[in-house]
């Protein structure tokens, strides 16, 4: 048998359960593989009882899956990694608690990975950023800003003091009938919106406050208030849901991008890098490259396979920990929050 050399990652916050595998003597992501839960599709959100029973269902069939497919035996892992923070408590314990179980009995070490970290350095196997730089993480469950000087020299300078913008865009999809998850729903709706006047005029929250904190709450509420008005005069047809998801979505852009463009220019920096499950949307793509780009900023945003929650994420910051033998013991917990 060859020599131990892979790095084995386990991803289950919410409710994907994702494995990845990469060699670490050269550095690389050998594969990933991801299953995303498709039973809250008629509960329009995540249950988290189903989710970390799935987990518990799926991870082991992924690990043992990702190794065949790989050809590398259980003994070729020297390091394992898992997220252990923030996010549903029993997913990440179903996470957590395989990535303990394979270290003790293969006896080599892991470590925890803060979930909203393991975002910023998505894009990091394909291209990375030079140190230091500002990062966004904009998900379903998260809205956050770091101030990013070092693999592990990481300050969360902003955050939403409300509802995260995915959580709006799942939201305002269940009230217009569109499913779940809803990003994709309203982006659908809004690439066929091909006119950019006579848009709602919706209100942009906490955009000229002397923060760098987001919020969403009261453009959902405006959202609400359209909607309303809109079925009580019978007029929710397709064209309205295009007109009204393009206009949600270009406010969340100048949310992102008002926030953005502060930090960036307070802290002297130049680059940026936005990720999260979020930022698979085109539109946002384009668009907060597009201004942030013309303003002379670089902007690195992860390709979609890496926006959306996957273990191979986890798996680059953990190959960092190891070579710098940051190790957990096996105490080590699950916590919901960011701390």
């Amino acid at each position: 048998m060859k020599k131990k050399k892979y790095l084995m990652a386990l991803e289950s916050s919410c409710d994907d359960s994702s494995v990845a595998v990469a060699d670490l003597s050269k550095k690389q992501l050998v594969d990933v593989m991801t299953y995303s839960q498709d039973i809250h599709r008629m509960f329009g959100g995540v249950v988290p009882e189903l989710a970390s029973r799935d987990h518990l269902k799926k991870i082991p069939l992924l690990i043992d899956k990702i190794l065949m497919k790989n050809s590398i035996h259980l003994r070729q892992l020297s390091f394992i990694a898992c997220t252990n923070r923030p996010g549903l408590i029993g997913s990440l314990l179903m996470g957590l608690m395989s990535a303990k179980t394979l270290s003790y009995l293969l006896k080599i070490p892991f470590s925890g990975v803060n979930h909203l970290y393991s975002h910023i350095f998505a894009g990091f196997w394909d291209r990375k950023v030079k140190f230091p730089f500002l990062a966004m993480v904009i998900s379903g469950g998260h809205s956050d800003m770091f101030l990013v000087r070092d693999y592990t020299d990481i300050s969360r300078i902003g955050f939403t003091v409300d509802d995260a913008a995915g959580e709006i865009l799942d939201k305002i999809a269940k009230e217009l009938d569109l499913g779940y998850p809803g990003g994709p729903f309203i982006e659908k709706y809004a690439k066929s919106w091909d006119s950019p006047e006579d848009l709602f005029g919706l209100p942009v929250p906490m955009k000229k406050k002397n923060t760098y904190n987001l919020s969403f709450s009261g453009l959902k509420t405006a959202c609400y208030i359209i909607l309303k008005k809109a079925k009580a005069e019978g007029s929710v047809d397709d064209n309205f849901i295009s007109k009204l998801s393009f206009s949600l979505l270009g406010a969340i852009s100048d949310s992102i991008y008002a926030k953005a463009k502060k930090a960036l220019k307070d802290l002297s920096l130049t680059d940026i890098i936005i990720g999260g499950g979020v930022m698979r949307n085109m539109i946002l793509r384009e668009r907060l490259s597009l201004r942030l780009g013309s303003d002379g900023y670089r902007v690195h945003i992860p390709g979609p396979e890496y926006c959306s929650d996957n273990a191979a994420m986890v798996a680059y910051l953990g190959m960092i920990y190891h070579e710098r033998n940051l190790h957990d013991s096996l105490d080590l917990n699950a916590s919901p929050g960011f701390d």
